[in-house]
């Protein structure tokens, strides 16, 4: 089995192959890099320019005997970041696994393509370098004439290229990594579920009652969720009145049964205090009873622990239908004094 060491990776433009001024980007690193094969990506739209690369390189002394794999994409727009992220990542894989120990040469003129080539190199589906080809040099002011393939010169090529600088992602992604490990208290609305330092709460919603159907109310999460929207979007205010609580998430069961919601608030707090227990900031407790006087006056907060909540606090889904949904009235007075900040 023949060794191959450099495998190139082109994005088949409408650049393709070259102009007046020189090759193009996937001639200008193929001269550069000689690798042993080439993939050429291509499109309907692209496919006479993926015919002309093949006439280029078979003209070149230096690439004439490299193997060249044509792969046409269903992509009947190139500028489709969704498709493109769908299809690029896949075809990259199944290359990869054919060249096992290769360096990988990656290159597009396409913008869209350049991104997703780059996210890929940094998710690690395959090990390379995305290049970037600068321009050639201005044209002559006289009439000039494209010197035939065999002519390019290598070392002119090789100048012309530059690494694109796949290295900001990192960059980017210790900054995502430092925000997740900040955030202690993750909310999923869809779900109806929540996390205490990436470890689920068991926030059971209470059975239905006989002849309402089969969804249930979801009682502790709705008191869950106004604490810490209360706690991220109060404007610096984070207490929760207990009256607000019984006409939102307790609403349902006002006229049927005792309401408990302290029986709710000990189970999560039970659970942060087992959840959280090895942590530099164990959240024990997560819902505080405030007091004055060191007397309950009724009302409840999330523990000062979580601040600042921008950092610490995250809800995932849509919080404003959510609200609306337990019956807080976003529209009301009442309600935008009670979240100025919510967007």
């Amino acid at each position: 089995m023949k060794l191959v060491r450099d495998v190139l990776i082109g994005f088949v433009t409408t650049s393709d192959p070259g102009s007046e001024r020189g090759p193009a980007n996937i001639i200008t690193v193929a001269k550069a890099k000689l690798p042993q094969v080439i993939y050429l990506l291509y499109t309907d739209t692209t496919q006479a320019n993926r015919d002309a690369l093949h006439e280029w390189l078979r003209a070149d002394r230096e690439l004439a005997e490299v193997e060249v794999r044509d792969l046409k994409l269903d992509l009947p727009d190139v500028t489709d970041y969704g498709r493109l992220a769908t299809l690029l990542p896949e075809e990259l894989k199944k290359i990869s696994k054919s060249h096992p120990g290769a360096h990988f040469h990656l290159v597009s003129g396409l913008a869209q393509a350049r991104i997703i080539f780059a996210l890929c190199l940094h998710s690690q589906l395959l090990t390379g370098t995305l290049w970037e080809v600068n321009p050639p040099e201005p044209p002559k002011p006289r009439p000039y004439k494209a010197p035939p393939p065999r002519e390019l010169d290598r070392q002119a090529c090789e100048q012309r290229l530059e690494r694109w600088p796949t290295a900001i992602f990192d960059a980017f992604r210790e900054k995502f990594l430092e925000r997740y490990r900040a955030i202690r208290l993750r909310i999923d609305l869809p779900a109806r579920q929540a996390w205490l330092d990436n470890r689920r709460l068991d926030l059971r919603a209470a059975a239905p009652r006989r002849g309402e159907g089969d969804t249930p109310q979801p009682r502790t999460f709705g008191l869950l969720v106004l604490l810490a929207a209360k706690k991220l979007y109060g404007g610096g205010d984070d207490i929760v009145p207990k009256a607000l609580i019984k006409e939102t998430a307790y609403s349902d069961q006002k006229a049927h049964a005792p309401i408990n919601i302290r029986r709710a608030i000990h189970s999560i707090n039970r659970q942060a205090r087992r959840l959280t227990e090895g942590a530099a900031k164990p959240l024990d407790p997560l819902i505080v009873d405030v007091k004055r006087g060191g007397r309950p006056i009724g009302c409840y907060r999330l523990t000062n622990r979580l601040n600042p909540p921008d950092e610490t606090i995250e809800f995932v889904g849509d919080l404003r239908q959510f609200l609306e949904q337990i019956g807080v009235k976003l529209s009301s007075p009442g309600a935008r004094s009670m979240f100025p900040n919510l967007p």
